[in-house]
């Protein structure tokens, strides 16, 4: 879900948003998705940035701009990820968290670094955590036995 121009948005698999009377339909964002995946394809998150609605899709980890009423422009595909599962802004930037590399994307505009090891299919979004890292697991204290 998001709030963007003073309706609430919530996406799956299509998006809808809400003026606080009536739901209107906002259109698929199937960007350059293959038309053959349109039957699998969900919206994962929604987020606002500099005043555009982007969803973040599967199951091409796509993210896709909302330009009014039901149309979307694709703005790129993180990798080869399946699902952009997060988007957030943070100190003025946009990040994406996508699987099932727990990829993490900054998108800019336009891609002035890249500071992992790969580009992406579209010049806008760097990846910025190209390895996967697993945290070690807490250890829990045992109840009796």
């Amino acid at each position: 879900m998001a709030v963007h121009d003073g309706k609430l948005f919530v996406g799956y698999p299509n998006v809808w948003s809400f003026d606080g009377r009536q739901w209107e339909f906002a259109g698929t964002p199937i960007g350059n998705t293959p038309l053959d995946q349109k039957p699998f394809l969900q919206v994962h998150s929604l987020s606002v940035f500099r005043g555009k609605l982007l969803a973040g899709m599967w199951p091409e980890a796509r993210v896709v701009e909302h330009q009014g009423g039901e149309r979307w422009t694709d703005r790129g595909r993180l990798g080869d990820g399946t699902e952009i599962n997060a988007l957030t802004v943070y100190n003025g930037k946009l990040y994406a968290g996508a699987i099932p590399r727990y990829d993490v994307s900054e998108l800019t505009q336009p891609a002035d670094r890249c500071i992992g090891s790969r580009f992406l299919t579209t010049s806008t979004v760097v990846t910025l955590a190209p390895q996967t890292r697993f945290l070690p697991s807490p250890s829990w204290p045992s109840h009796g036995s």
